[in-house]
């Protein structure tokens, strides 16, 4: 099922670029023709993710096993074309250059808003995609630990032995079946946390995913990705072609939403805020 997603959300991609374009116009969606091409696409991708999980490395058969909870659902589908077609966030708190911006007592005093506890996202957010966290955000969270605030993972991505730094520090890693941008996953990890949500902020690099802790917990920050190059080889040949184009609809939401909005704390109001 999450294939057939995936391949109906690129074609109503590429029909809602050939519409903005105006090349196309008053036609069917799913016209017997690409009915035929979405099955032949779904045996094909398939049959290669097939082969190409066979003949990979032991050492990188890790990787598949974190990908469980990504890919292009319903809820993900709806929420992009929401955003991108003019739904506004209302109710984010900040937009950071980095997670290590992230200061609890400045955005406390700068939001008034409580702040006891924060679910954190990986991917891009703390750390590069598919990659060790460095060194800083680790510091970072233990930093939050001491300073007494609770801290969570919740991310689409789960069995990621690469989280065993903070497993060790003792942050709860969300490992339930709700995916972002689903309002029972943000409700269901502050519970597995033992985390209050009306004191409990989202930390996340995606409006599409992460934003959907807007409205649901009482504080939402976002960082600006973490984008390294990937070892595109390393990935299925579904993540492979859909990671660019999530990262395309990430980058245009945040453009859309984020970018220039001054209701927005920032990474310069957080460093300045004892001025």
């Amino acid at each position: 099922m999450d294939e057939l997603f995936f391949i109906l959300f690129l074609l109503l991609i590429f029909d809602l670029l050939h519409s903005i374009t105006g090349s196309v116009s008053g036609h069917t969606f799913l016209t017997g023709g690409r009915l035929c091409v979405i099955f032949r696409l779904l045996g094909f991708v398939k049959i290669y993710n097939k082969n190409h999980m066979e003949s990979r490395r032991e050492d990188d058969m890790a990787l598949s096993q974190e990908t469980d909870r990504e890919g292009v659902s319903l809820e993900k589908f709806l929420r992009s074309a929401k955003l991108i077609l003019g739904d506004k966030i209302d109710g984010a708190d900040a937009f950071l250059d980095r997670f290590t911006d992230f200061d609890v007592e400045a955005l406390r005093d700068l939001t008034r808003k409580r702040l006891l506890s924060v679910l954190v996202d990986v991917d891009d957010c703390i750390a590069p995609i598919y990659s060790a966290i460095p060194d800083a955000n680790l510091a970072h969270v233990e930093g939050m630990l001491s300073f007494g605030v609770g801290v969570g993972v919740y991310s689409n991505c789960k069995g990621m032995d690469r989280l065993a730094p903070l497993r060790e520090m003792g942050v709860q890693i969300y490992s339930g079946k709700f995916a972002k941008p689903s309002s029972k996953g943000f409700l269901e990890a502050c519970a597995n946390a033992g985390f209050d949500p009306r004191s409990t902020w989202m930390i996340g690099d995606n409006p599409i995913t992460d934003g959907g802790a807007v409205g649901v917990l009482e504080g939402m920050a976002f960082v600006r990705p973490i984008d390294p190059p990937v070892e595109m080889g390393r990935l299925t040949l579904r993540k492979a072609i859909s990671l660019p184009f999530s990262r395309c609809l990430r980058g245009i939401a945040t453009g859309l939403h984020l970018e220039d909005n001054d209701r927005l704390v920032t990474s310069y109001d957080v460093h300045n805020w004892r001025d």
